[in-house]
C-alpha cells in the first residue's frame, strides 16, 4: 500500500514539473503574438508604422502635422492673397512631385480641391480656384494623412487663401487655406470658436461683400 501511495505522489510531481516547464514557452509565444500586432511610432512627427498581419491594411501610414496657425480677423485680411466666397462640389485630384520641390515632398501626396468663386473680396480669382492640402495616396500607394483644413462637398465657404509657390516651372496656380468659415443654409456665417470681436469683424467683411 505504501509503495502505491509513493508511486502516485511521484507521478503527480512529475506531471506538475512538466506543466511548469512548458508555461514560460507559452507565455513567450503570447508575447510574440502581441508584438506582431503592435503599433510603433517614429519620433520624426510625421510617420506612423503599423505592423499588421491583415494584408488588406496598409503597413505604413504617413501622419503629417501641418502646424496650422491661427490668425485674427485683421491679420487674415492682410495676409491672404485671395479672399472669396465659393461652393465646393467635391471635385478633387491628386498632386505629387517626382523630387522634393519647395514645400512639396516626393514621398507625400497632395489633394487638390477645386472651388468656383461666387464673390471675390480680395485679389484676382480665377474661374476655378485650386486649393491644395497635404493628404491622399502617394506614388507607392501609401496613405498620407494630415490636419490641413479640408472642405466638405456640397458646402459653401468664406475662404482666406494664400498662394503657393509653384512646384515646377509649368505648375498651375494653387492656394493653401489660411482660414475658412462655412456659410450656413440661411446665408449666415459660422464663425466657429472665434471670440465676439473677431467674429464680428469677419461677419462684417462677409456681409459687406456678399451677393
Amino acid at each position: 500500500m505504501k509503495k502505491l501511495i509513493i508511486t502516485v505522489i511521484a507521478l503527480i510531481a512529475l506531471v506538475s514539473f512538466s506543466a511548469c516547464k512548458q508555461m514560460p514557452e507559452s507565455e513567450n509565444n503570447m508575447q510574440g503574438s502581441s508584438s506582431e500586432n503592435s503599433v510603433s511610432y517614429h519620433n520624426d512627427n510625421d510617420t506612423l508604422i503599423t505592423n499588421s498581419e491583415n494584408e488588406q491594411e496598409p503597413s505604413t501610414i504617413y501622419m503629417v502635422d501641418s502646424m496650422f496657425q491661427s490668425f485674427d480677423a485683421a491679420q487674415l485680411e492682410e495676409i491672404a492673397d485671395l479672399i472669396i466666397t465659393a461652393g465646393f462640389d467635391g471635385t478633387t485630384s491628386t498632386f505629387t512631385v517626382d523630387e522634393n520641390a519647395g514645400i512639396y515632398r516626393s514621398d507625400y501626396a497632395y489633394t487638390q480641391q477645386f472651388v468656383a468663386p461666387t464673390v471675390t473680396i480680395k485679389g484676382n480669382a480665377p474661374e476655378t480656384v485650386n486649393i491644395r492640402r497635404t493628404g491622399g495616396i502617394n506614388k507607392e500607394g501609401i496613405p498620407v494623412i494630415s490636419n490641413d483644413p479640408e472642405l466638405v462637398s456640397g458646402k459653401s465657404y468664406l475662404l482666406y487663401l494664400e498662394e503657393n509657390e509653384p512646384a515646377f516651372s509649368d505648375d498651375e496656380q494653387s492656394f493653401t487655406i489660411l482660414e475658412f468659415f462655412e456659410i450656413k443654409s440661411d446665408g449666415t456665417l459660422d464663425t466657429k470658436d472665434r471670440d465676439a470681436d473677431d467674429a464680428a469683424a469677419v461677419i462684417s467683411l462677409y456681409n459687406e461683400h456678399k451677393s
